[in-house]
């Protein structure tokens, strides 16, 4: 890191001596929506952005690095015309290039703007002016069956990080891989590169990854972790020739591999330095007391074994955002991750930088004044990392005898409603927030079922199986 950055100690004697002339913020929005840019268009890839949802009225907040330091600032950002409401932006934001300008410093989304009706909006960056344009609309497309899984990237090879990609996740475990192709004015209508007939999306557990992991110079692959219900893990890559993804490879699979602790926390990088992105690494939460940073490097038959890079304390429970790859030390080498911690009323950018298969200590390059979490679920509008992961819906398929984890919100009650594979509704029930519910619907057919849990803050969709 550059040398401003390793005063970690007058650094954070100064943001506590600061925070009287500062307000409490809810952090907790910004979860699952940080992603890294040039946003100050100095040609180096050490800016963050993130979209806080606390409240009805989302806020686009900036942290860019000046002389060594990440200083926060909130952004000059309009809504779109048809935009709904804070909580559809969730898991769904994205960094690119999309105008070709040549700095990856816009944004976009894809978002519901009604039932079955989605909008993939554009915000252009002209010099810290965020301007939305709707650059694609779905009349028969449903935005949150593309939960946690949007990618920017380079997949048409043009030389600009302008495309995006997500997983669409149909019943009965049909899944297709949709890519939109921009022009520097708009998106073409969504390419379906890949199909997997018996490829459940929501078993891929933490953020999908965009990378380089064939080594050919461009940022057109994906990589995921797929969780299978008894145990076992794997790790499949889809490479890309252009203009359709190739049938996924298995590069790691392993059984006891809890993918579950991972949080959703899984980035590519360039932690080996070789020169591409071809690495993934993840904040492994080993218990209530100890995370791990693992690494998944690259090799000629695919992935090596996960290797433990760190080892620390509960960074995996306390990190309320995802995981961004960063250049802060702006070595032109993505072998850098940041993410958000937020421990009572603090809240700190924590960095992990890769040094010779190890990471270094993490540095807290910037430190904040956090809402507590129970402020926070007074105030309402606390979104944790369970709750921007979906619902956890275990064994996965199952003999109609299962578990579900109902996240937290500030609803007392909440709806518990079951469909089959025609939308009929066979099951509806109220639930406690916070708790697992234990069901029994062993008398139902074998097949793919959907339940939703809706309150007054939440609205998520879970598909599933009896077998």
């Amino acid at each position: 890191m550059k040398s401003t950055l390793l005063k970690k100690a007058l650094f954070i004697a100064a943001a506590s001596l600061s925070f009287n002339s500062y307000s409490q913020n809810n952090y907790y929005g910004v979860t699952g929506n940080m992603v890294a840019g040039d946003f100050d268009q100095d040609g180096l890839t050490d800016d963050i952005a993130a979209f806080n949802t606390a409240t009805e009225i989302p806020k686009l907040t900036l942290w860019t690095l000046d002389n060594g330091k990440m200083q926060e600032q909130d952004a000059n950002c309009q809504l779109s015309f048809d935009f709904l409401g804070a909580k559809s932006l969730n898991a769904k934001i994205v960094a690119g290039d999309f105008d070709n300008d040549g700095f990856i410093d816009d944004l976009a989304s894809i978002y519901e703007i009604g039932v079955d009706k989605t909008s993939v909006t554009v915000w252009l960056n002209n010099k810290g002016q965020f301007t939305p344009q709707r650059w694609w609309y779905g009349a028969d497309f449903d935005a949150n069956q593309t939960y946690q899984t949007m990618v920017a990237g380079d997949f048409d090879n043009d030389g600009f990080m302008d495309d995006i990609a997500a997983f669409y996740n149909y019943e009965m475990k049909a899944t297709k891989v949709y890519v939109w192709m921009s022009d520097k004015t708009q998106f073409g209508w969504p390419g379906t590169w890949w199909i997997g007939k018996d490829f459940d999306a929501t078993r891929i557990q933490g953020t999908l990854a965009a990378g380089d992991f064939d080594c050919d110079g461009f940022k057109d692959d994906m990589a995921a972790l797929y969780d299978y219900s008894d145990g076992f893990c794997k790790a499949f890559v889809w490479t890309t020739d252009k203009n359709k993804f190739n049938w996924p490879y298995t590069w790691f699979a392993q059984s006891g591999f809890d993918a579950g602790k991972l949080k959703g926390n899984v980035i590519a990088g360039d932690f080996d330095q070789n020169g591409f992105d071809d690495n993934l690494a993840a904040l492994y939460q080993n218990n209530e007391n100890s995370s791990s940073i693992i690494v998944f490097k690259r090799d000629n038959k695919g992935f090596e074994l996960p290797d433990t890079w760190w080892y620390g304390a509960n960074e995996a429970i306390t990190a309320n955002m995802r995981l961004v790859t960063a250049d802060l030390n702006n070595n032109a080498k993505n072998d850098q991750f940041t993410g958000l911690t937020i421990t009572g009323t603090n809240a700190t950018l924590t960095t992990w930088t890769a040094e010779n298969n190890r990471f270094t200590l993490p540095e807290e390059v910037w430190q904040g004044f956090a809402l507590s979490l129970e402020d926070c679920n007074k105030q309402g509008g606390c979104i944790t990392n369970d709750l921007a992961g979906g619902i956890n819906v275990y064994p996965n398929p199952n003999n109609g005898q299962f578990n579900i984890e109902i996240p937290k919100t500030n609803d007392e009650l909440i709806q518990v409603t079951f469909y089959n594979v025609l939308g009929s509704q066979v099951l509806s029930l109220q639930a406690q927030t916070g708790q697992i519910l234990s069901m029994d619907m062993s008398n139902l057919k074998a097949g793919s079922y959907v339940v939703q849990i809706t309150g007054n803050e939440i609205n998520l969709k879970q598909n599933f199986i009896i077998q």
